[in-house]
Formats: C-alpha cells, sequence, structure tokens
C-alpha cells in the first residue's frame, strides 16, 4: 500500500535541523519505506561503538543492515545491546557481538522504530511488546536515532487513534487497567489488555500476551488530547502496578523520516547547546533584552 504525503509542522521550542536527502518519483510501500529509513540510520554507526538494537519490522532492516556490514568488513569491534529476545536471537543468528547494560552502562548509539512521532519528536513506542526494555536501552544512549515511515508523522501523542501500551503487573490486571481508563476519561480513553489467538489447539482461547519480562500490556486508545504529557506520564507511574509506559518523552535526538519524496533527518537541538551557543554569542554583542532574542532565534535557525 502506497503511503501519503501528509504535511507537518515540526517548528518546535527545541528546532530540529531538517536536512532531505533525497527525492523520487517512485510510489514505494511501507516496508521499503521502513528499510530506507533503517539504512540511513545505520550510516550513523561506526567501528568500536557500543549500540542498543531496536525491536519492531522497521529495527530489523537496521540490525539486518549492520549485520550486513559486519559481513563485508565495513563495521568492526561493535557491540549490540538487544532489547528483546527476539532482537537477541536476530543479532545472534547475524553474528553481532551482544553484551548488556550490566557490562556497558553507557552506549554510544541507539536505532529503534517509533509507533508515532509528534512535532516534538515524542513518541509512542511499545506496539511490539517490548518497551520497558526499549527505554531502559534508549534511555541510556548518547545518541538515539530514531526510524520510522512518513505514516507515524502525528499532530499529538494518540492521533493516530492506535494503543498507547502500559506495562503492568498480570496481580489484578483489571484493577490496573480501570484505574488507568479512569485517568484519561476526558480523551475519551479505551483500555483493553493485550491478547493472542492460543497456537496449541485451543483454536477459540484467547491469552494474556505476555512480555519479555513476564507481565502483562495494557493498551490505551485515545479519542482526543491527552494534554500535557509529563503530567500524563506521572500519572501513570504513580499507579500500584504499572511497570513502565510506551511514552517516550524527550528522548530522541534524530529522527530518520523515509518517504515517497525523499528521506528526511530531524535533530533536536538539546537545551544545554542552547544555552552554550546562546552565551557564546551574548559574550561579544551588548546584553540589551533586543539583542538577546535576536541570538537566540539565530541560534534556533541555525
Amino acid at each position: 500500500m502506497a503511503i501519503p504525503c501528509p504535511h507537518f509542522n515540526f517548528a518546535i521550542s527545541e528546532k530540529p535541523a531538517m536536512e532531505t536527502l533525497s527525492q523520487s518519483p517512485v510510489v514505494l510501500v511501507q516496508d521499503e519505506l521502513k528499510k530506507i529509513a533503517a539504512y540511513k540510520a545505520v550510516e550513523m554507526v561506526k567501528s568500536g561503538m557500543v549500540i542498543g538494537l531496536g525491536t519492531g519490522s522497521t529495527a530489523k532492516h537496521a540490525v539486518d543492515r549492520i549485520g550486513e556490514l559486519l559481513r563485508q568488513g565495513k563495521l568492526e569491534d561493535i557491540i549490540g545491546i538487544p532489547t528483546s529476545t527476539k532482537t537477541h536471537e536476530q543479532a545472534l543468528s547475524l553474528g553481532i557481538p551482544l553484551s548488556d547494560l550490566d557490562s556497558h552502562p553507557v552506549l554510544d548509539i541507539a536505532i529503534d522504530g517509533a509507533d508515532e512521532v509528534d512535532p516534538e519528536l515524542n513518541l509512542v513506542k511499545g506496539r511490539g511488546g517490548s518497551l520497558l526494555r526499549e527505554k531502559m536501552v534508549e534511555g541510556v544512549c548518547k545518541k538515539f536515532v530514531v526510524i520510522v515511515d512518513e505514516s507515524k508523522l502525528v499532530k499529538y501523542i494518540g492521533a493516530s487513534g492506535l494503543a498507547m501500551p502500559v506495562e503492568i503487573v498480570p496481580f489484578c490486571w483489571k484493577f490496573t487497567a480501570q484505574r488507568l481508563q479512569e485517568f484519561f476519561e476526558y480523551a475519551g480513553c479505551v483500555a483493553k489488555l493485550r491478547t493472542f489467538a492460543s497456537s496449541n489447539g485451543m483454536e477459540n482461547c484467547v491469552l494474556p500476551f505476555v512480555t519479555d519480562n513476564g507481565n502483562y500490556l495494557v493498551d490505551l486508545y485515545f479519542k482526543g488530547d491527552i494534554g500535557d504529557l509529563k503530567a500524563a506520564s506521572d500519572a501513570i507511574l504513580r499507579l500500584a502496578g504499572v511497570v513502565e509506559h510506551g511514552m517516550f518523552l524527550d528522548m530522541a535526538t534524530t529522527v530518520v523520516v523515509a518517504g515517497e519524496l525523499g528521506v528526511t533527518i530531524k535533530n533536536k537541538i538539546i537545551r544545554e547547546e542552547i544555552l552554550s551557543r546562546l552565551y557564546q554569542f551574548t559574550i561579544y554583542e551588548d546584553d540589551s533584552p533586543q539583542i538577546l532574542v535576536f541570538s537566540l532565534r539565530k541560534i534556533l535557525m541555525s
């Protein structure tokens, strides 16, 4: 299925730099766009790096590409930190050396997909069921590169109408799901336990989806904007029984978006970098408010 090309405004307070890398009149299907984004992201991987290996249909392409470059001798001495059992098995089959956060508490880069990306580069992740390990790994990397096709761009978190997952303990899961739904009643929230059909011969049996950590997932579906994401995050995490949620707030440093017209890279300027560069401007200029505003505008537009 061809993916339409909506136009989104990515102008944010910490303005991402945008770079369109290629254009093509060829209509591409969604999986081809995912592969294009993944291959572009892997170009940022260098020999000797410790790499967070994401989970999901888009991240799979990135892991495949890393394995291919290793076999070709174009990458050497890298170490992968997988975010799921599935990715662990994939990486082993490709000959990618693996380790864990105990041995490597800081990573050079992580590459993973996302289910939604809002204009401030906040994400929804975890529809593949690996959100806890993904957040643990991607929260300690120097550079977190997100790879998506343009269908994942949304105006606000939850706007796609698809699930925002929350990992919970199995104990009294109905109670926890009900509390989560009540939290976001104002946004028309419906909370559903994620299930999968059993493949052990019980055709009519539906069992809870169980994460690599032995937990359940409750999928939250919103009809409207949930508002302040930080407040929403805090409310979810304060609820006993919740392990983690699928909002990845202010974590992505780079988003690679593949669309029918090419690949766009969006880089988020870190607040500390803005302040540092603002200081460099203002020590050579008059410190009047007008000059400060002008200097900040120059930085954000650079």
